[in-house]
Formats: structure tokens, sequence, C-alpha cells
């Protein structure tokens, strides 16, 4: 074994350095992590917000039904404003309860996002300590270049 090479449980360690000073050795215990919290991240639906609308909009109907039954002449059933009340109440009710969950559901979002840039940047200064990724400009030390899909790495 050579000299000059650090021994972890009797075995040769072989360094990468990356080519690029835009890249960077990143752990896969690291990555790992980051995919895993990623893909836990619930995707964005529209299902609380459309339902919420939904019931809002029935809701609404039945309320603005009433006035009619009210200047009618003529006599209608006993049953017939109850219900009007009821299914306007309970659709009004079920469209906060919608937008409530919609509302929860987007800070759910927000907080599991802030969680994998808090992990992004834990790995960063790692890497680049004198960095801060929350700043706009962008590093001329570190420049990003994007790579086209006919060169190749």
């Amino acid at each position: 074994m050579s000299e000059n090479r650090p021994n972890i449980n009797h075995r040769d360690i072989d360094i990468f350095v990356p080519a690029d000073t835009a890249e960077i050795s990143l752990r896969l215990m690291d990555w790992r992590r980051i995919y895993r919290k990623v893909k836990s991240i619930p995707r964005k639906s529209s299902f609380f917000s459309t339902a919420a609308g939904v019931f809002f909009g029935v809701g609404g109907s039945a309320a603005l039904s009433l006035i009619p039954l009210y200047q009618a002449t003529q006599n209608v059933d006993p049953w017939v404003k109850p219900t009007y009340y009821t299914i306007g109440i309970a659709a009004l009710i079920i469209g906060l309860i919608t937008t409530y969950f919609s509302n929860e559901k987007g800070k759910v979002i927000e907080s599991s996002c802030l969680e994998v840039q808090q992990d992004m940047k834990e790995i960063n200064s790692t890497f680049f300590p004198e960095d801060n990724l929350d700043e706009d400009k962008i590093s001329s030390e570190h420049p990003i270049v994007p790579i086209s899909k006919t060169q190749k790495r």
C-alpha cells in the first residue's frame, strides 16, 4: 500500500478532483437524502381549490335561490325552504373546509421545499464556504454554464 494515501479499513481511497470548478463532489449519502426529500414533497394539485370553488358556487346558488322563493305569490311546499337553507349552509361549510385543506397543503409543500433548500445550502457551504446561494449574482469563480445536448462531458 502506498504511504501517501490515507488508510481506512485497510483499503486505498481514491479521491476524484472535479475537472471544472463548477462541479463538486457530492457524497452519495447527501445525494440520496436530497433525492428522498424532493421525492416526498407533495405535488401541487388543484383538487382542493376546485372543490372549494364548486362548493362555494353551490352554497351561493342555494342562498340566492331563496330570494325568489320568499317573493313567490304561490305557496311552496314546506320542505323546500329548509332544504335550500341546509344545502346552502352545508356547501359553504364544506367550501371553507376544502379551502383550509388547500392552504395547509400549500404550507406543507413550502416547508418541504425550504427543508431541501437548507440541505443544499449546507452541502454548498461544505465545498464553497464563501459562496451564498441566496445571492442573485452568479459568482465569476464558479460560473454556471449550460451543457448542450450535443456537448459531451
